[in-house]
C-alpha cells in the first residue's frame, strides 16, 4: 500500500509566527516532526506542505522533501488536499501536524496499520482526548470524531 505522509506547515501563524522553524535542541520543529515520520518507516514518502520558501529551504537543507502550496489556504487540511491533488497516485494520505515535535514513531506505525482497513484515498491524523479545561483554549486544536445529538 502506497501511503503519503503530508506535514502541513505554515510560517504565518497568528499565535506563533515562524513556528515550524523554531529551534528545539539544535534542530527546527519541522525537522523533528519530519524525522519522526521517516523513523516510523511507515510511509512511501514524506512531504512537508508549505506556502513559505523559508520552510522549503529548511526542509531541503536537512535532506527532506517539501512542496509549495497556495498562500490562500486557511487550514492545514486545505494544504493537505492540494498535495493530494498534486500527488494522486497514493492509496492513502496521512496528515501529520507540523507542530508535533515529540511524535512517537511507534504510534505512527500503529496508526498506519489501521489505514489498511480504511477505504482507498482515506486521510488519517493522530488525535487524543481533550481535558475539559482545554475545550475553550484557542491554542489547542479540537477534533470531533463522533457526534451524538442530545435531542430526542
Amino acid at each position: 500500500m502506497k501511503i503519503l505522509c503530508v506535514i502541513p506547515a505554515r510560517f504565518a501563524s497568528e499565535r506563533f509566527p515562524g513556528k515550524p522553524l523554531f529551534p528545539i535542541a539544535g534542530r527546527s520543529m519541522i525537522e523533528w516532526v519530519y524525522d519522526s515520520a521517516v523513523e516510523s518507516q511507515s510511509f512511501s514518502e514524506v512531504i512537508v506542505a508549505t506556502d513559505d520558501k523559508r520552510i522549503v529551504d529548511e526542509v531541503q537543507g536537512f535532506g527532506g522533501k517539501a512542496q509549495m502550496t497556495s498562500t490562500l489556504h486557511p487550514t492545514g487540511t486545505d494544504r493537505l488536499l492540494e498535495v493530494m491533488e498534486l500527488n494522486p497516485d497514493y492509496d492513502a494520505y496521512f496528515n501529520l501536524q507540523g507542530d508535533e515535535p515529540l511524535m512517537d514513531p511507534q504510534l505512527l506505525r500503529e496508526m498506519v496499520r489501521k489505514i489498511e482497513v480504511l477505504p482507498e484515498g482515506s486521510i488519517l491524523t493522530p488525535v487524543h482526548s481533550a481535558k475539559k479545561e482545554d475545550l475553550k483554549n484557542p491554542n489547542i486544536v479540537k477534533v470531533i470524531t463522533d457526534f451524538i445529538s442530545s435531542r430526542s
